[in-house]
């Protein structure tokens, strides 16, 4: 079985199994550290089972995703290719159109590309199962950055390539194309772009 996160194999730092709980294994899953990068956590993915509280063997796959490579595809057509915006600090934003706390998040999303604008960019990540949904969400709240939408809603390649299980995550990544946060606030953000923006 493929493990979420398999688009970004060759950022594989490590593979095992071991048995945890539910609660336990979350802990496990956010927190493990980087042994190349310390004071720095690592993105981790799981193989399935992932299910249940109680305790169970899983398959769990490290991935360094310090330099990210990313695109999808935009319900506009064509590609939106995180590559495109080197040079510019980047917030991927994983959410859906029935997300309260991602569309929540939109206003001050706004307020902060007007303000860094030119040093600053968001990529949406849409996980609706129905690109209509996103289409007639647009109409009505237009969005000035890109967006990605493919089939599969939270089993999208796009969400499977990033190990995203839950919306809004939002991954903040520098001007070099590196990841500096892959779960960000946005209470946060403002003061890790005035860091990264200087």
């Amino acid at each position: 079985m493929t493990p979420r996160g398999s688009g970004t194999t060759n950022n594989l730092i490590s593979s095992f199994s071991i048995g945890y709980g539910g609660s336990e294994l979350s802990t496990l899953v956010y927190n493990y550290p980087n042994p190349f990068k310390p004071g720095h956590n690592l993105g981790t993915m799981i193989c399935y089972p992932l299910s249940g509280t109680a305790a169970q063997n899983v398959s769990i796959y490290i991935f360094d995703l310090t330099v990210l490579a990313f695109s999808g595809q935009s319900p506009a057509g064509g590609t939106v290719d995180l590559a495109k915006f080197r040079g510019k600090v980047v917030l991927i934003q994983f959410w859906s159109t029935r997300s309260t706390p991602a569309r929540s998040d939109m206003a001050t999303l706004k307020e902060l590309w007007n303000k860094y604008g030119r040093q600053f960019t968001v990529i949406g990540v849409n996980l609706d199962h129905d690109v209509r949904d996103l289409n007639a969400y647009l109409a009505e709240n237009p969005l000035p950055w890109p967006q990605i939408h493919e089939p599969g809603g939270s089993d999208s390649r796009p969400a499977n390539a990033l190990g995203i299980f839950a919306v809004p995550t939002m991954i903040l990544v520098d001007q070099q194309g590196k990841v500096v946060n892959r779960g960000i606030a946005i209470a946060d953000l403002e003061a890790e772009l005035k860091r990264l923006i200087q």
